[in-house]
This record gives structure tokens, sequence and C-alpha cells, in this order.
């Protein structure tokens, strides 16, 4: 059976904050996903400008989390 797992680390300032999600399957990276701080394509559903950086920066953490497990789990996320 494979061993998967998963890192999760900062994304600097500079390229739009939030995270950086790295999966790996026996130690060898198989994919990585990018969550910013804010996604056009997720919008937290509320006016953007309502939303603290705090906020917008746990919800990038707990969607990288998510896809983390997910990949631990089996599912294929990349």
């Amino acid at each position: 059976m494979m061993a998967r797992s998963y890192e999760i680390k900062p994304r600097p300032a500079h390229l739009g904050g939030g995270w950086c999600l790295k999966m790996f399957e026996d130690g060898e990276e198989m994919g990585r996903g990018y969550y910013p701080l804010f996604r056009q394509d997720r919008p937290l559903g509320v006016d953007e400008d309502e939303v603290d950086p705090v906020t917008k920066d746990l919800f990038a953490l707990a969607e990288a989390e998510a896809d983390g497990e997910s990949w631990i789990a089996g599912g294929d996320n990349q």
C-alpha cells in the first residue's frame, strides 16, 4: 500500500498570500494546490470588503486542509 501525506506552507504575500498544499505518495511529490486569500471562483458569499484578512486566511487554510485529508483518504484532487 502506498503511503500518502501532505504539507501545507504559507505563500509569500507578493504571490497573493494564503497557502500552498503539496501532496506526496511514498515521499514523492504528486501534486500541489494554491489557496490564495480570496478566490474569484469560490466567493465567500459576502461582500469581499466585509471579510477581514484573518477570516480569509482561515477559509483558505481550511480548504487546503480538507483537500489534503481527501488526498490521504484516497481522493485525487489534482
